[in-house]
């Protein structure tokens, strides 16, 4: 059981409506998959729409009405146990991890899902390396915003990424997450709340400012 794998069950389908509602196009699903390309050597989006042939619809019904739920009352006690406003994570693995996941020596805790049991392992997939914790809470309904934080001593990119509770304070179910109106402004004080902290962040240690990108000329 997955929850980023057969969350992809209906991409097909939604891909499908929308090219029928917004583009009016006359082509099957068959063309577009034929027609989408590899995005580098780590990520296919054609890939994302066969998922549905391998993937559980039984399993997406119970991630969406049975773990979500589960998933948004344990995200919230972090906050409400630890009084928190928001968690503030790596955005992305970066050259010091790149290094030993190329040599497969890295090892990184795994929770089956089946069993409960913990895993080591040393594999990383791209997505993982990329969006290591949006993949890890892809059925739970909250924000997250990534910042920039300057370069590391390879002059590479590097970033934080704020992530903030589900629903409004005090939500006791799901409510909020169908209630089109309010998700448009639901998120806009933890969208102030990450500039007041990336704000002190940066005056405490300038090193941090964001840093314009350049053109990388060789890797």
């Amino acid at each position: 059981l997955s929850m980023n794998f057969h969350a992809f069950h209906t991409y097909m389908g939604q891909v499908s409506q929308w090219m029928h509602d917004y583009l009016g196009a006359d082509i099957s699903i068959e063309d577009v998959i034929k027609d989408t390309h590899p995005a580098g050597a780590g990520h296919d989006p054609a890939g994302f729409m066969g998922i549905s042939s391998a993937s559980s619809e039984a399993a997406l019904q119970f991630i969406m009405q049975e773990l979500r739920a589960r998933g948004v009352a344990a995200w919230n006690r972090l906050f409400d146990d630890n009084d928190l406003d928001a968690i503030m994570v790596p955005a992305y693995l970066h050259t010091a991890t790149m290094q030993c996941q190329a040599a497969s020596t890295c090892e990184h805790q795994v929770l089956n899902l089946e069993t409960g049991e913990k895993e080591s392992k040393a594999e990383f997939t791209s997505l993982q390396n990329l969006f290591m914790h949006t993949l890890a809470h892809k059925h739970v309904p909250f924000a997250k915003v990534m910042v920039p934080t300057g370069l590391d001593d390879q002059g590479r990119p590097t970033g934080l990424q704020f992530m903030k509770r589900a629903g409004p304070e005090g939500a006791k179910d799901l409510s909020f997450s169908y209630d089109s109106a309010l998700l448009k402004t639901i998120d806009v004080k933890f969208l102030v709340d990450v500039q007041t902290l990336v704000d002190a962040m940066t005056e405490q240690d300038p090193s941090l400012r964001r840093v314009e990108p350049k053109f990388t000329s060789s890797i």
